[in-house]
């Protein structure tokens, strides 16, 4: 638990001492050096770690049946890129452990590209890690990739690099297909016009090349989290997270509005939101999984509230970003009914040192 409380005490301290606005960067920009330290230790913290994660040990079984069971059938359906992760971290002799390693650079490399384009991007990490890089980076491996790429793919179609944005969100699709939920985005938002109506056609093509792929594992999911309802523990109360951004969005849209171009997304974001709180009484488990694609509405708001509320004093706010993001992590590592499959925080590096001396 100590560790959990120590990085999100980091975080913390160095997001403070960033009390004025940053320019938003273009996701061409290199990482400066502090952001590349932070992504090399995350990377760690959340590669190296040892039967932490809800479904640790679901995933040490899974990549036994990838390496040593390349044909198999049952196994044909399963999203491409992360077997194709297991099967290589197989042949490499690095076992689970590169695996996660990979995927942990993934999701930040998304994560740390999307806070970069907020105003205070320090905190911007402090809203994310207590859930989004604790519980769902080290318990959710697969979907937390396809997140940091959603991540990534929403700093691409806020440039309008419509092109771009689709690749990265079939590469997400390739780790977790719920992602191709948001294959659709840029025509919600109006970002193509009748110059681009070829490119419906393309996309139908491709969703129909999806389709066939696709069709086993949709009838699974509706029969796993929707049919036989898999209870999800918390899962009302995480989607109810987002209520709160959806009322400062709307109370404060023509102060948002005079700084960012972005209101009509996190509008998506937030009819989205209300649509999975219905949908939950439904498919719980379903509704949950596929709220944590949302989890960035919490993360864009509540780290641009210094720069949209003037009170003079940006600290302050920041401040409270801080405190929300450590109610979070209490609640949940002593509330939470399975914050006992991440305690305590083990790692590689620790067992190493433990058993040399």
């Amino acid at each position: 638990m100590f560790m959990y409380w120590f990085v999100l005490l980091t975080i913390s301290v160095i997001a403070l001492r960033h009390e004025h606005p940053s320019k938003l960067f273009r996701v061409n920009h290199n990482l400066t050096p502090s952001w590349r330290i932070v992504f090399l230790l995350l990377t760690v913290f959340i590669g190296l770690r040892y039967e932490v994660g809800g479904d640790w040990f679901n995933y040490e079984k899974d990549f036994g049946l990838f390496v040593n069971e390349l044909n198999n059938s049952e196994n044909a359906s399963t999203d491409f890129a992360y077997i194709v992760l297991n099967r290589i971290s197989g042949l490499l002799g690095f076992n689970i452990y590169g695996v996660n390693v990979a995927c942990a650079a993934i999701f930040l490399y998304g994560l740390i590209r999307f806070c970069l384009n907020q105003p205070y991007p320090w905190l911007a990490m402090v809203i994310a890690f207590p859930y989004l890089i604790v519980v769902v980076s080290m318990g959710y491996t697969r979907q937390s990739v396809a997140i940091g790429l959603v991540m990534l793919a929403i700093t691409f179609l806020l440039e309008k690099r419509i092109y771009v944005y689709w690749v990265v969100i079939i590469s997400a699709a390739l780790f977790h297909k719920t992602a191709l939920i948001f294959i659709g985005l840029p025509f919600i938002l109006g970002y193509l016009r009748f110059k681009y109506i070829s490119l419906i056609g393309i996309l139908i093509s491709l969703l129909l090349a999806f389709g066939a792929f696709l069709f086993e594992d949709a009838s699974n999911f509706v029969q796993y989290y929707v049919t036989e309802r898999m209870e999800s523990g918390g899962g009302f109360y995480r989607l109810l997270m987002n209520v709160p951004p959806m009322i400062i969005l709307i109370l404060l849209k023509s102060r948002w509005m005079s700084f960012y171009q972005d209101w009509r997304l996190w509008c998506v974001f937030s009819f989205f939101s209300i649509l999975l709180i219905f949908a939950f009484e439904y498919g719980p488990a379903a509704a949950d999984r596929l709220g944590l694609y949302l989890i960035p509405l919490q993360i864009a708001v509540y780290s641009r509230l210094p720069q949209i509320v003037n009170i003079g004093k940006p600290a302050i706010l920041i401040f409270m970003g801080i405190l929300y993001s450590a109610l979070i992590m209490f609640v949940w590592l002593f509330h939470a009914i399975n914050s006992f499959l991440w305690l305590p925080y083990q790692s590689l590096i620790g067992i190493f040192f433990s058993n040399s001396f």
